[in-house]
């Protein structure tokens, strides 16, 4: 056969459209020479342009295959590619492209081919394929968290607890390690929602709530731990922060002396001494504490109007200055006449140091900028400006203690001159160190401040929260708290709480669109008693829609019914 001359009458049916006639001169050439993938690629390419698809798929296989096989990985990715655009449903597709971008190092492109198979498998129901797509994924990139969770939420809802619980650990690590904070609290909700007993990693859920100022959350996790061990010292260290952070003192003090009886049990003495500094620290003459350090009430009694150990000393009549984590300054000299000149010279000082001070602070240099202010302080004791830039410093750095102590030292400074301003102080005061002996005096002076309440009342081992819209729920053991990505989903999202359904859909109320079955997860409690999380990757806000109610809901923000 002449192939040349089959090839230039296969070129002539093309240009007059006969393209079944091209088609049979083509392959009167790949008979001859079955090896010649160009033409069979010329084959695909007939056989797609007259509308056979079914046969330009198979052809267009046999030529990616062959390509694959002579090393040509671009070839045969283009080739596949080609496929995908006529039948975007032939997921072996997609597997032979995932394996083809490993191989050409494009690790990226290649996990998004196993994603598309993963959600293929998930959404046709073929979990076991899907468990197997996602190994492989997670074979390839091993650092992909966002696979891993999904492949622990597989097994948990095919009731695979251990393997639940072993994926979710993995990337809680992971997400640690890398100071992902917000997600890894996701991900530890779901795991101590699947291994309760888990009590190490439930504290350090209430540390991370504690240091995220999420009082009220760290504490029910902290009553968990509490009821599995009430002598762990860790967890009643944790107890008395919480306590202290809701301003109940009481509950503070009486945790601090549970730790000292529990370590002077174990015969750790410094550390028994310790609590009971930290109860004195907290309520100067507290009998119980003076007799443990074997303190008269004379040498434990401490002046309200003083500053607290530690703190900066004031010059002869001013308020205290800065706070417990400043060093204490000289006096400045005797009140004398001072010189004109000096003075302004002194008060250039001052603003320059102030305003070197703000540089430091823009710049996070938190410690420079204390410097700068204990030099303004040696010049300048009742400096305003400076006792608030103090303040703000120390609240910053989450020293409540060293900035309770500035609104102290301003209190003083205004509250003959300014009582408005003082009253601001005072509010300030009261939700950041509540616990300081000045507070009593100041409210007595100049009255409550605006929203403050009565101390809450109840056992240390039991808190007492009010009665209100933002009362702590915690959720009894089976309340499962959903964690979900819509992304994968089509926009469309059903919550099945038991006798009642949430229906969460895109803005514009497009669920018609949805590309796949709505996933339903089954809570096994009431709607009215489910935490519901929901995190839509980039889809915007959802609306949760329940018996006429309306609730807009941003991206990863938890709604509690």
């Amino acid at each position: 056969m002449d192939k040349n001359k089959a090839i230039q009458n296969a070129q002539k049916y093309v240009q007059k459209g006969q393209l079944d006639k091209a088609i049979r001169e083509y392959q009167k050439v790949i008979e001859a020479d079955p090896k010649d993938v160009r033409t069979r690629l010329k084959i695909g390419d007939l056989q797609a342009k007259k509308g056979d698809t079914a046969a330009a798929v198979q052809t267009y296989l046999a030529v990616a295959e062959a390509y694959s096989q002579q090393g040509f990985f671009l070839k045969a990715v283009a080739v596949y590619k080609q496929i995908l655009k006529l039948n975007p449903n032939q997921v072996d597709v997609n597997l032979k492209l995932a394996e083809l971008y490993h191989q050409l190092g494009l690790m990226s492109d290649a996990m998004a081919q196993y994603q598309l198979v993963a959600n293929y498998y998930e959404q046709t129901g073929n979990t076991a394929a899907s468990f197997e797509t996602l190994k492989r994924m997670l074979d390839l990139d091993p650092d992909n968290v966002a696979s891993r969770i999904k492949l622990a939420e597989m097994y948990s809802r095919e009731n695979m607890k251990a393997e639940a619980i072993e994926q979710f650990q993995l990337a809680a690590d992971y997400l640690k390690e890398h100071n992902r904070i917000d997600d890894y609290i996701k991900v530890v909700e779901r795991l101590i929602y699947h291994d309760p007993a888990n009590i190490p990693l439930t504290r350090d859920l209430a540390n991370i709530y504690l240091t995220k100022g999420d009082t009220k959350r760290a504490l029910a996790k902290l009553q968990v731990c509490f009821k599995a061990n009430p002598q762990d010292t860790e967890t009643l260290y944790l107890l008395a922060r919480a306590f202290q952070d809701l301003g109940q003192i009481n509950k503070t003090l009486s945790v601090y002396k549970e730790m000292a009886k529990i370590y002077g049990d174990q015969g750790d003495i410094d550390q028994q001494r310790a609590m009971w500094k930290k109860v004195l620290e907290l309520a100067p003459g507290d009998p119980d504490a003076q007799a443990a350090l074997g303190q008269r009430p004379e040498a434990a009694a401490v002046p309200s109007a003083g500053p607290p150990p530690g703190a900066m000393a004031p010059a002869a009549g001013p308020p205290p200055g800065v706070g417990a984590r400043m060093a204490a300054a000289p006096a400045p000299p005797a009140a004398t006449a001072a010189p004109a000149a000096p003075a302004a010279a002194g008060g250039a000082d001052v603003a320059k140091l102030l305003t070197e001070t703000d540089v430091y602070v823009k710049y996070g240099l938190h410690d420079k900028a204390i410097e700068h202010l204990k030099k303004v302080f040696a010049i300048d004791p009742k400096n305003l400006a400076a006792h608030e830039k103090a303040k703000e410093i120390f609240l910053q750095a989450g020293n409540l203690e060293a900035a309770g102590q500035e609104l102290v030292t301003l209190i003083q400074l205004v509250k003959d001159s300014d009582p408005e301003r003082a009253r601001t102080f005072l509010g300030e005061l009261w939700s950041t160190a509540p616990h300081l002996p000045e507070v009593e005096g100041f409210v007595q002076e100049l009255g409550l401040p605006e929203g403050a309440g009565a101390q809450e009342q109840g056992s240390f081992l039991h808190p007492a929260v009010p009665a209100s819209d933002e009362e702590v729920v915690i959720a009894a053991e089976e309340d499962e708290v959903l964690v979900a990505d819509t992304d994968d989903f089509g926009g469309e999202f059903v919550v099945d709480a038991g006798d009642d359904a949430f229906l969460i859909e895109d803005d514009a109320g497009d669920t018609a669109a949805a590309t796949a079955d709505p996933f339903v997860v089954d809570t096994g409690v009431s709607a009215a008693a489910a935490d519901i999380e929901l995190d839509e990757g980039s889809d915007g806000a959802f609306v949760i829609a329940d018996d006429g109610l309306e609730i807009e809901v941003d991206g990863g923000t938890e709604v509690t019914q």
